[in-house]
């Protein structure tokens, strides 16, 4: 299962995403990369697939088929995740973030804690402008700076904590 899918936003900008692996699986939210986009998650097709999980991977705004957003930041990110998992009918969901879209799923964990089960990050990158309320994305970002991989999951209901942190 692979398909593009639009969601209009206000001015007739959009936002664009593509579906991977099992249409009924465990719903995780991807966080492409940079320089890249929602079809780098073409990867994880027949492993996700294999494992029972739907992979939901959108474009960032500017990026192939999702609309620019001048002068966007960081923390607008979580309203778009929370746009598209409400358009399909979500209600939780994890997140894998690879390279440069780990700061775009940390700012969506601390924004949902209640709605991000758990997530995983591969070879995460650090923002590279500063977030203004950076209190609350030290806890879920300790020790990620230069790991090869670092997973995440609910620690309470108030917030997440890293779980395994693997420094390259």
């Amino acid at each position: 299962m692979h398909r593009e899918n639009l969601i209009k936003l206000e001015k007739g900008a959009v936002i664009a995403f593509e579906e991977y692996g099992n249409a009924n699986g465990e719903p995780v939210i991807f966080c492409h990369g940079w320089p890249s986009s929602r079809i780098m998650a073409r990867l994880t097709d027949e492993p996700a697939r294999d494992l029972g999980i739907r992979i939901i991977s959108p474009d960032r705004p500017g990026i192939s088929g999702s609309s620019l957003q001048p002068d966007r930041k960081l923390t607008d990110w979580p309203a778009l995740v929370e746009r598209i998992a409400d358009h399909l009918a979500i209600r939780d969901f994890r997140m894998l973030a690879i390279s440069g879209g780990a700061p775009y799923a940390y700012a969506t964990a601390a924004a949902m804690p209640e709605r991000v089960r758990a997530m995983a990050i591969v070879g995460g990158a650090p923002p590279l402008a500063e977030v203004s309320d950076t209190k609350a994305l030290l806890p879920l970002y300790r020790g990620a700076p230069g790991s090869l991989i670092a997973a995440a999951c609910p620690s309470s209901s108030t917030g997440f904590k890293n779980a395994i942190v693997t420094a390259v």
